[in-house]
């Protein structure tokens, strides 16, 4: 399921998505799973045998024990018997039991790091939990037409899912860096304006604009720094260039001693920058970058710089 939001569902169990099957495999990405309901156990998604992959995904304001009898838990997440659930760049918050008691989740949860879990009650985090946070609100605005075709929460300003995301860039369950979020709005926007681009935490990213509706190839980058013909010490350099509306991703290449040396560095990346692998002393590079997507690339002009001995 992807750039999709499940909603207004309800059952005595899994009241948003139900998934019993031994060897079944749900994925869930850039998706939001909000305001549904389970008489028993698991608001928003209850799952008791197989794999749910959590990927940008937001479950929020679900309930569990609709009924208030005090019977059932897991307002968002449900994970039983022999249920895996892996989260990554995820937002699990804002749900409830009963007469609204914050509850999240249930079972344990296996996190592939960068994830929002408000109350941990009834779960245990396993896997990698570095970057994950837990015990806060995530600051989201109700769910509504944000931009795109579905319903999304916002993520309101001072929301610790802005610019908390995977550094390297939010990435599917194949692998492959995503660029829109639910909206078809730009990923890995500077959304707390430190300088850096990068990628939220949920279906939604915040401060961000929509991606062009495309139907040619895009038009050539301008490489901005370091400038023509710069001399320095260092032996990573950071590669900058400007944004180009249309780009899925950039193809980065730097020759050694001439435009058709030995490949000394090459790289796809999403944001508009790169910083060089080590670069050898003493020689001279050349770099260009391409700007692509489906229809196409357009490559920049070269630019050089020496890495002095």
């Amino acid at each position: 399921m992807t750039n999709s939001t499940v909603n207004n569902n309800s059952a005595s169990s899994g009241g948003g998505i139900l998934n019993i099957e031994g060897d079944a495999t749900v994925t869930l990405t850039n998706s939001t799973v909000s305001g549904n309901s389970a008489v028993f156990t698991g608001g928003g998604i209850y799952t008791s045998g197989g794999t749910v992959n959590l990927r940008n995904v937001t479950v929020g304001f679900n309930k569990a024990d609709s009924d208030a009898n005090n019977v059932g838990s897991a307002g968002g997440l449900y994970i039983g018997d022999t249920a895996v659930v892996n989260a990554r760049n995820s937002i699990i918050a804002e749900n409830v039991r009963g007469v609204n008691i914050l509850n999240d989740c249930y079972g344990t949860l296996s996190s592939e790091d960068y994830n929002l879990v408000r109350t941990t009650t009834d779960c245990t985090i396993a896997g990698i939990t570095t970057h994950n946070k837990t015990g806060m609100s995530a600051i989201l605005g109700p769910l509504q037409h944000n931009g795109g075709v579905t319903s999304t929460h916002a993520l309101l300003l001072g929301s610790p899912a802005i610019d908390t995301g995977n550094e390297i860039g939010c990435k599917n369950q194949s692998g492959v860096t995503m660029n829109p979020d639910q909206r078809d709005y730009y990923r890995h926007v500077d959304g707390n304006s430190d300088g850096t681009p990068r990628c939220d935490m949920g279906a939604f990213e915040f401060n961000s604009v929509a991606v062009p509706t495309c139907n040619t190839k895009p038009a050539a980058p301008a490489l901005t720094s370091p400038a023509n013909n710069t001399n320095t010490n260092s032996k990573k350099v950071n590669l900058n260039w400007n944004d180009v509306s249309c780009v899925t991703k950039y193809k980065v290449l730097v020759k050694q001693d001439s435009k058709n040396g030995l490949t000394a560095d090459k790289k796809k990346v999403v944001p508009s920058e790169y910083q060089t692998k080590a670069l050898t002393k003493g020689h001279t590079y050349f770099w260009r970058v391409k700007a692509c997507n489906t229809y196409g690339c357009e490559k920049s002009a070269w630019l050089s710089l020496t890495i002095n001995p």
